[in-house]
């Protein structure tokens, strides 16, 4: 009778929990799809967000509710059964109930999870890797026909020894997304023909490039590519090979292009494809980091002609003009070689991605990236290979610049040269990066000496960005940085005032500045916003 009684009260106090659960949680009282696919949207953008899953708790920790969406979603536990920072592996799999899952392994997975990986690779649905150790194991099991993956990509770095190969008897017809690192394939043999991205990068180091006409055929059967990255495995053209340019690489739904290889090859395959006017390209001269005899900047400039067509679009009217420019510089001390870039964006119009640009409210679309490798450089060189871009495509009216690259105005000002902003009059919104010292907008203020009165640079110019890379604010301490700045920003923008061309909107990204210092420079404009 007494177990009766303690078995009823039970009941009632689950009874209970529950009803109080689903009070206290507005979420528990919808109906269990609505509660799964908010499970799933949260999952999503944690792992978008941080890059991983975090503060897993175990399940009997979890309200009853809960925990019947939970189990009642094996997708949710395939997807994160190898997630690193999971230790219960195995049973996240038999929770899967043989659903397709991911696999995701890394140079500091342990041992026996790429033992566990190589036993379910038959049940995978995307499969990442990166190590040679791991990638060799999951390898070993690609030798087979696996039609569940949509998604792969392996990356390592070459070591001199050996070559990884893709197993020539590996098929997966619904492959989608195809990206590999220093994994070499025999493209005479495989083929995936639904591929929508592919991204193949070898090593400058590598010994083995592919066949010219193998690689050429292997492109050709994608045909419905939107992404293609390429990086030092276009082949060399040898003699014999000039027939493959008159027989052109068609991609017609195209939307990104990424090529780094040197200037020759990049040239080279260029005139060989076909692509939509709006796929944006992004182009790497690699040269230097090739341990070429690099050309110079005005030459590699002078090479983006090749790409004029397509970057200003002229055979399509829909497409709107080139409106921003971003050229950003630094050096790449492994490689021992400066690179620069210079990026065109167009307002966006539903045509690619679209993405953010500096302080701007509006979206913009990337239409091109443009990267220069050089062992070195003079301040007169970027001057000159700047106005030479300029030109070349016709940048003259673009309504935003961008200028990021450490102590770029120092080079300028050795030679006594101008400011890169000062040829562009049209540009309303102006962002100045790595601004260590007043002299980088200073001149913004007006020509000193000037003959005669005459409009300061950038008289159009509303919105100014002005910011510093965050290593140096801490390396000078923050907020101690910004007052020698202040006085001369002031007297800048009072200048401009007083002449009719007053700055609208300032945006300081500089850490924290003194009150005193925020009401003195909002005397001379209409908003000031600080970070």
């Amino acid at each position: 009778m007494l177990s009766n009684d303690i078995d009823a009260l039970r009941t009632l106090v689950a009874r209970s929990s529950r009803r109080l659960n689903r009070l206290r949680c507005p979420l528990l009282r919808l109906p269990p799809e609505i509660v799964r696919l908010i499970i799933d949207l949260v999952v999503d953008w944690v792992v978008r967000e941080h890059g991983r899953t975090k503060m897993w708790m175990a399940l009997g920790h979890v309200c009853h509710d809960l925990r019947l969406n939970l189990l009642s979603m094996p997708v949710l536990w395939g997807s994160q059964a190898f997630a690193w920072d999971v230790i219960a592996n195995e049973r996240f799999l038999e929770r899967a109930h043989g659903t397709p899952i991911k696999i995701f392994l890394s140079y500091y997975s342990r041992e026996s999870l790429w033992e566990l990986a190589a036993r379910h690779v038959h049940q995978a649905q995307a499969i990442e890797a990166t190590g040679r150790a791991s990638i060799g194991t999951i390898i070993h099991e690609l030798h087979r026909n696996l039609p569940l993956i949509e998604s792969m990509h392996l990356m390592t770095s070459f070591d001199g020894s050996s070559v990884i190969l893709l197993p020539q008897t590996f098929s997966a017809p619904n492959l989608r997304h195809l990206r590999l690192s220093d994994i070499s394939m025999d493209f005479r043999v495989l083929r995936f023909t639904n591929l929508t991205t592919l991204g193949l990068h070898i090593s400058y180091r590598h010994s083995t490039p592919p066949s010219t006409t193998h690689f050429f055929d292997f492109l050709r059967s994608c045909v419905n590519l939107r992404v293609l990255a390429l990086r030092g495995c276009i082949p060399s053209w040898a003699e014999g090979d000039e027939e493959e340019q008159l027989n052109p690489i068609s991609l017609p739904w195209l939307s990104a292009l990424g090529l780094a290889q040197d200037r020759t090859s990049i040239i080279r395959f260029w005139r060989m494809i076909n692509i939509p006017p709006s796929t944006s390209i992004t182009i790497s001269f690699d040269d230097a980091r090739m341990e070429l005899d690099a050309n110079s900047f005005m030459t590699q400039v002078e090479d983006t002609r090749v790409f004029l067509n397509h970057v200003l679009a002229v055979d399509n009217r829909a497409l709107p003009p080139v409106s921003a420019l971003k050229i950003t510089a630094g050096e790449d001390e492994d490689e021992d070689a400066f690179w620069f870039r210079f990026r065109l964006y167009r307002a966006e119009c539903g045509i690619g991605a679209a993405c953010s640009l500096d302080k701007s409210p509006s979206k913009w679309s990337c239409v091109s990236s443009f990267e220069m490798t050089l062992d070195e450089w003079t301040g007169r060189e970027l001057a000159n290979a700047v106005a030479c871009f300029a030109s070349i495509f016709k940048l003259s009216q673009i309504s935003l610049l961008s200028l990021d690259g450490d102590d770029i105005n120092g080079y300028l000002q050795v030679h006594g040269l101008d400011p890169l902003y000062v040829p562009f009059r049209a540009v309303q919104t102006l962002h100045l990066g790595h601004c260590r010292d007043p002299e980088a907008f200073m001149l913004l203020g007006g020509f000193p000496h000037a003959a005669n009165p005459s409009p300061p640079p950038c008289p159009a110019l509303q919105n100014l960005y002005l910011s510093s890379d965050h290593d140096f604010l801490v390396d000078v301490d923050g907020p101690d940085y910004f007052p020698p700045m202040c006085r001369p920003l002031g007297e800048m923008l009072k200048k401009r005032d007083a002449c009719g061309h007053r700055v609208t909107n300032l945006d300081l990204d500089f850490g924290e500045i003194s009150t005193s210092e925020y009401f003195y420079l909002l005397r001379f404009v209409d908003g000031l916003c600080t970070h």
